[in-house]
């Protein structure tokens, strides 16, 4: 039999006006609250997270997740998106892309998808779906 737990990924807090932005998770917390019958934090062990931008760039555990404004080199007055790809045993378990627009220098309003500006201002957390088979 197939269970399922839902979690969360949440980020670090954003600061607009800075040269850097930090995408390393902070931790991973059921959606409801409480661990299922079947699952533990051990579970997102085995997790991987990779960010990539637009333009080409990309990081991962190895490289860190802070991004910073010369990575890109990242223009002003230009909008970047940077896509959160969460992945267990090579299979795609969520994915998130955020949006952010340079101006004077500096990263700037964090927006969606769909470039509306999120309000609160802050990365927000990623919802992935985890499955495993138990006895039943």
């Amino acid at each position: 039999m197939t269970v399922t737990q839902n979690v969360k990924v949440n980020f670090p807090a954003y600061t607009l006006g800075q040269t850097s932005i930090n995408f390393t998770p902070t931790g991973y917390t059921p959606l409801n609250d409480t661990w299922g019958e079947h699952f533990s934090t051990t579970d997102t062990s085995g997790i991987t997270y990779t960010l990539t931008d637009n333009i080409g760039n990309s990081w991962n555990s190895a490289t860190g997740f802070i991004v910073n404004l010369t990575d890109g080199p990242y223009a002003n007055g230009t909008t970047y998106a940077f896509t959160q790809t969460f992945k267990l045993n090579n299979t795609t378990i969520g994915s998130h892309t955020i949006r952010i627009r340079v101006t004077l220098g500096s990263f700037g309003t964090l927006r969606d998808a769909n470039d509306v500006a999120l309000n609160p201002q802050v990365i927000p957390p990623v919802s992935l779906t985890l499955s495993k088979q138990v006895q039943p």
